[in-house]
């Protein structure tokens, strides 16, 4: 596989900062020339391909596609994934071609985001052809923003008095919640929000979910907003944020979902 097959990796996210870019491009052209043939795709997937990499806390996640991945398959490029983990985080998975034709019930999340929004930033698009059930798509976001419910619940009872850890944990969940509620939104209305400004619109548009909870901890998050240093105001602000949640969760329990 040539490196000259590396698309603009500005033009699918332009709010990704320069330095991540060229981190991810040399990433990619050293796994095309280290992998070979047995290469066959490499996509961006996750939190970034939401648009909401204006938050220091999104995530920057990558697929591998190789045509097979046997331990003697993947140990070469081993140096690669660690180095790009220790310098920016890069968080990634492989999969082979093969498995990506049996694996979109279990994996319909992450195979939606690589079939419907497209970045792949080199090789072959193997998910062109992938269905994604939108039935398996919801079951699978219900169970995770319902694995959310219990996480902020149970972080809340083991933290309650250590405000700071409180207001940490909901800055950190946040861009994986508007991931999973633009998830949902597709899921509705059958289109993706293309900002987070646009998303919180639409959280109260379609589901009407009031979005002030929302908007507060996202300007913390971005040092755009006072931290509230008062345990009881930082116990309703957490409440508050639970049950936006928990409202998108049982609202995904009975979605009736959306058909072109």
């Amino acid at each position: 596989m040539s490196t000259k097959t590396i698309r603009n990796i500005a033009e699918l996210n332009p709010q990704m900062p320069k330095g991540v870019i060229s981190k991810l491009e040399d990433f990619a052209t050293n796994i095309s020339i280290i992998a070979k043939d047995n290469l066959m795709a490499i996509y961006l997937y996750g939190s970034v391909t939401h648009k909401f990499f204006d938050s220091p806390q999104a995530s920057i996640s990558i697929l591998l596609v190789l045509k097979t991945a046997k331990v003697e398959d993947i140990e070469n490029i081993s140096p690669i994934l660690y180095k790009a983990k220790k310098e920016f985080n890069l968080e990634t998975n492989i999969i082979t071609k093969e498995e990506t034709k049996t694996s979109a019930d279990v994996f319909p999340i992450e195979f939606t985001d690589m079939k419907v929004k497209k970045f792949l930033i080199m090789g072959e698009d193997v998910f062109k052809s992938v269905h994604i059930s939108m039935e398996d798509l919801r079951r699978s976001c219900e169970l995770e923003l319902k694995r959310r419910v219990l996480s902020l619940r149970r972080f809340f009872v083991l933290n309650l008095r250590q405000p700071k850890l409180l207001i940490e944990n909901l800055v950190e969940d946040l861009p994986a919640f508007l991931m999973q509620i633009d998830t949902v939104l597709y899921l509705k209305a059958g289109h993706f929000a293309t900002s987070t400004e646009e998303l919180f619109k639409e959280v109260y548009k379609e589901f009407r979910i009031q979005n002030a909870t929302l908007k507060r901890v996202y300007e913390m998050g971005k040092k755009g907003a006072e931290v509230p240093s008062d345990l009881l105001e930082i116990i309703d602000l957490y409440n508050d944020y639970l049950s936006v949640v928990t409202k998108v969760a049982h609202l995904t329990d009975g979605l009736e979902v959306y058909k072109n």
